[in-house]
């Protein structure tokens, strides 16, 4: 997964926030490629250089728990039943970060015979951030923005900081990269994270920014019922009201059902997202925004004339809460499609504002959750 997160001050003082949610974000390096599933993604990894075997590559489906680590002779396999576009990455310390964009679904196996590069580490670098005290500073700020300021922020902890190498660039910006693996455990969801850090960027206000990351979930045993029952219970208040769980309403023509209501914005008049009809997205074939890419039927679109919020009526103990999201479209015709897992089909087709815009990492839930 990628985003872009930025933040900004109205006329009146007050603040919003907007995120592009780049879920799907080809770079043009990443060599595009189609799988099939529910099949397997097998292959292996080797030394561009040497030509040898790379042992413990963690190679995995960015922003799911789906993946594998490549045996003692280089080779990789797993199955997979996802279905929609992914990001397949390549992971090892001292190698260069590799990715390829898969198109998953219709069955079969593919193989990946993949070639990393060395890459060269700074180790005497790490041992002095330690006891920096400027890096300290960076790093808390680079944390708060990074994981958020939700409830679910506090028992989510990076457990290798060190490797982030912070630094304030010539115009006070705050920028950090990472050319090791971040680990992240997320107690409150029960998850432990590998994220690859591309990039991140915040400017000295400390008022707009953006990160771009590949990441990876695995789920933590429990230590008990109680604990299991928690997480289930985090992870269901996580989803609903997302911006994942709209888009699947959406999809599913269910934002009544799920408590999600659409309206003009800044006020609560009702309005409709126009969802288009299958003559419409059959013309619309050249549109699709994935050189290459066919419209199929698994895809549904829609079209905004208008930014438009969204509302999400959450119930708790103390009665029903609720949220105010806006959906942008970045494109002339308003056009935005979504897949049957819910997921954008071009990232760059809406832009998200409000509440939805203060999910970061601490609120990560895998593509492939299912909240039953």
């Amino acid at each position: 997964m990628i985003k872009l997160c930025e933040f900004k001050l109205s006329a009146s003082g007050k603040t919003f926030a907007y995120v592009y949610l780049l879920l799907f974000l080809v770079f043009i390096y990443a060599e595009c490629l189609f799988a099939f599933q529910p099949g397997t993604i097998s292959g292996s990894v080797t030394d561009k250089q040497s030509g040898e075997p790379i042992p413990g590559v963690h190679v995995y489906l960015s922003q799911t728990t789906i993946g594998s680590v490549s045996a003692d002779d280089g080779t990789f396999s797993f199955d997979t039943k996802l279905d929609g576009q992914y990001m397949l990455v390549f992971s090892f310390i001292g190698y260069k970060t590799h990715m390829i964009s898969v198109q998953l679904g219709g069955g079969g196996t593919i193989i990946f015979d993949i070639e990393l590069e060395p890459e060269a580490i700074q180790m005497e670098a790490i041992e002095v951030r330690a006891s920096n005290r400027e890096w300290q500073q960076n790093f808390d700020e680079f944390r708060r923005h990074f994981l958020g300021s939700t409830q679910f922020s506090a028992d989510t902890k990076i457990i290798n900081p060190w490797i982030v190498d912070i630094e304030r660039d010539e115009d006070g910006n705050l920028v950090a990269s990472s050319f090791l693996p971040l680990y992240i455990t997320n107690k409150a969801l029960g998850y432990e994270l590998h994220i690859d850090l591309v990039e991140f960027k915040w400017n000295r206000s400390g008022i707009s920014g953006f990160y771009t990351y590949y990441s990876r979930f695995r789920e933590m045993e429990p230590e008990n019922n109680r604990q299991q029952r928690d997480w289930i219970r985090n992870r269901t208040e996580a989803y609903r009201g997302s911006f994942s769980h709209f888009l699947q309403s959406l999809y599913d023509n269910n934002l009544s059902k799920n408590r999600f209501e659409t309206v003009f914005q800044n006020t609560t008049q009702r309005t409709q997202i126009e969802r288009l009809t299958m003559l419409d997205m059959r013309r619309l074939a050249g549109y699709s925004p994935a050189s290459g890419a066919e419209t199929g039927e698994k895809l549904m679109g829609f079209r905004l004339h208008q930014p438009v919020d969204v509302l999400y009526r959450r119930r708790t103990q103390h009665g029903d809460s609720g949220t105010r999201s806006r959906l942008v479209p970045m494109n002339q015709s308003g056009i935005f499609m979504i897949t049957e897992n819910g997921q954008l089909y071009d990232p760059f087709s809406l832009r998200i504002d409000g509440a939805w815009s203060f999910e970061r990492v601490a609120n990560l839930l895998p593509d492939d959750y299912q909240n039953d």
